[in-house]
């Protein structure tokens, strides 16, 4: 696909493993006749991530002239103040929807908010805890397509009275289609029930710690 097309990025992580790329994108858009639109005017693509994304899309768009508005960034929760937030959608076309759930593993899931290294020295009786890993916050996104249209039933169809043709085509689509004689047939009649559509669950577990506090919430 080419990099004009694309119009939002989805980061786990604000480090250079998974957002490495993203100068390199801000080069490509900008780049007058190549393979970004933005320098001819086309909209900034919307990025999007955990605490820390504010400051790499800044040092992103010194690579390129601060006349082209490549990039958009929107950081995730910053300041959370609990270890599993959900978070509203960031993409919602009709077609799919995406749902960011940010992990801030300074917190543990059943603190209610109190950081894990007050929590640890108060269940050791004071005693220093033990050393605790330095993650950054990561953001697992759901993602989930539109419900799966029911089977047409051509005999449902005609013995409603709907004749073969363009009406056949609307039914399956879902929509109710007006007869010649003012009687209105709804898709319902004429199609088996739908069933939800897929939906897949990106989780960048970089960490065992990350994992560990998936599987806790």
């Amino acid at each position: 696909m080419r990099v004009a097309r694309v119009t939002d990025v989805l980061l786990t992580r604000s480090d250079a493993a998974a957002a490495g790329g993203l100068p390199g994108l801000c080069l490509s858009l900008a780049e007058p006749g190549g393979g970004g639109a933005r320098a001819d005017g086309g909209p900034p693509v919307a990025v999007c991530g955990p605490p820390g994304l504010g400051a790499l899309a800044r040092a992103a768009r010194s690579f390129v002239s601060a006349r082209v508005d490549v990039i958009s960034a929107t950081e995730f929760g910053a300041g959370a103040d609990a270890a599993v937030s959900q978070l509203a959608p960031v993409v919602r076309d009709g077609d799919v929807t995406v749902t960011p759930v940010l992990l801030a593993p300074g917190l543990a899931a059943d603190s209610g908010g109190e950081p894990a290294a007050k929590r640890a020295r108060a269940d050791a009786g004071g005693r220093p805890p033990a050393p605790l890993l330095d993650l950054l916050p990561s953001v697992v996104y759901t993602v989930e397509l539109s419900p799966i249209p029911g089977k047409f039933r051509p005999d449902a169809a005609l013995a409603a009275g709907v004749p073969r043709g363009p009406l056949f085509g609307q039914l399956k689509a879902g929509r109710a289609v007006t007869l010649a004689d003012g009687a209105t047939v709804s898709p319902d009649a004429c199609c088996d029930p739908g069933s939800p559509g897929p939906c897949v669950l990106v989780a960048d577990a970089a960490t065992a710690a990350h994992a560990a506090l998936l599987r806790g919430a």
